[in-house]
């Protein structure tokens, strides 16, 4: 019966079964892997972002923000303390620079919590809107265009497809593994943060401004690896139709999508959780330090 059916399919669309069909499979196949990373990655999105949308979340980001202000107005007590005794020694100093590192510090405590969760947020769904505009291209590139070679259904009928569809398979699971992290990595970054306010009145912004670039880097690392994952699994479903070439260039780009966070900490954009204790012990043994030199 489902031999009869492909003999009367091929004969109304003009197939060769042993080329033609392996190639029209593969292409389903294809596209129906990028619907599927497609869908994988948008429910990701709005998984994690509906992660800070949770009371707990919520409470404990509140926690954040009130012990930020802590260590904020904690940190402008001691920025007051350094500038009077400054200026009782006869130092030259600027009240101006003061005012301005008090407002930086004011600024940092408003937007430790709430900024970087918009900004993943928002790329999130710039994200979304891209991947599908990919996928929809890709099924009607599919449907417009029909186009095999020997060499491509010879790949199309053997291993090759097999094995591309394995790494492919492979490459999602790990982009979708890393984003399944990603939310619970900005939450230890908004608390390594709330510790460098203490800092940032008294002038001390090196450590802020890593800081900040690492927030950009986790949502440049979710932006960059999603995008290139779906564009890795439509870029054999082009107008110019589907080709062993085409293949192992998708798994290329798919297989470069993990690399997004070294390539990005090359630039300065570190995202790894190492980076963040890290900093974390540091900004803590420095509060630690000056309240025992203050005590003594």
């Amino acid at each position: 019966m489902l031999d009869s059916l492909l003999l009367i399919l091929a004969d109304i669309f003009q197939m060769d079964l042993t080329k033609d069909l392996h190639y029209t499979i593969a292409q389903f196949m294809s596209i129906g892997l990028a619907s599927w990373s497609t869908d994988i990655i948008n429910q990701n999105n709005n998984y994690t972002t509906s992660l800070f949308d949770n009371s707990m979340v919520t409470n404990f980001l509140f926690f954040i923000e009130s012990f930020a202000g802590l260590l904020l107005v904690s940190g402008i007590a001691f920025a007051v303390f350094d500038f009077a005794v400054s200026v009782g020694e006869g130092e030259r100093v600027s009240p101006i620079n003061l005012l301005l590192n008090l407002f930086k510090g004011l600024l940092a405590s408003l937007l430790i919590t709430t900024l970087p969760v918009s900004l993943l947020i928002f790329t999130n769904h710039i994200c979304n809107l891209i991947c599908q505009a990919f996928t929809n291209d890709s099924a009607i590139n599919f449907i417009v265009q029909f186009n095999s070679s020997d060499s491509s259904a010879n790949f199309f009928s053997g291993w090759g497809f097999a094995i591309f569809m394995i790494i492919a398979f492979i490459c999602v699971i790990k982009v979708f593994l890393a984003n399944i992290k990603r939310g619970g990595i900005l939450i230890i970054q908004m608390f390594v943060g709330a510790l460098h306010l203490f800092s940032i009145p008294r002038g001390y912004l090196d450590s802020f401004s890593g800081w900040c670039k690492q927030v950009i880097g986790i949502c440049a690392t979710s932006f960059i690896s999603n995008i290139l994952i779906v564009l890795g699994a439509v870029v054999y479903c082009t107008q110019d139709g589907a080709d062993v070439w085409d293949l192992i260039l998708a798994t290329g780009v798919m297989l470069a999508a993990a690399e997004a966070p070294r390539i990005l900490q090359q630039f300065g954009l570190d995202t790894s959780v190492k980076a963040n204790v890290s900093q974390a012990i540091f900004a803590t043994s420095g509060i630690t330090s000056i309240i025992r030199s203050f005590a003594h």
